[in-house]
């Protein structure tokens, strides 16, 4: 069994952006640069690297747009799409957050504020 690192949400393991899937499974099959599949679409280059990059959601209209270009359905896609939205907020949950020092953490027994705290910029900028 693998084990993946602490730092790696464990909802994401298994569970590609649609911008993979977009790039794996139909892109590199077909030989199909992203510059092309902006022009079937109708919408600039920029736009469909950025899916592909997974800083962009695929929203209805990209879904109805690669349905016709990939003979796929739109609600492909959404599905893709809303999976991934679905186990990054999973994910995100799962990953501790750093809380704030208590009390009890402190070894002269004072509880400590971040913004204050050694070598914190803003604790230095305060200072000075």
């Amino acid at each position: 069994m693998k084990v993946l690192p602490r730092t790696v949400p464990m909802a994401f393991a298994g569970v590609p952006s649609p911008g993979q899937v977009l790039r794996y499974e139909y892109l590199q099959p077909l030989g199909m640069p992203a510059a092309q599949l902006a022009r079937k679409t109708g919408v600039p280059a920029r736009y469909i690297s950025d899916i592909i990059a997974g800083k962009r959601p695929i929203e209805e209209d990209m879904a109805q747009r690669f349905a016709i270009v990939f003979r796929t359905s739109p609600f492909y896609w959404m599905t893709l799409q809303a999976n991934y939205a679905r186990a990054c907020r999973v994910g995100r949950r799962a990953v501790p957050k750093r809380r704030r020092p208590t009390r009890m953490d402190e070894p002269d027994g004072y509880a400590t504020d971040e913004a204050t705290c050694p070598g914190d910029d803003a604790a230095g900028q305060a200072r000075s």
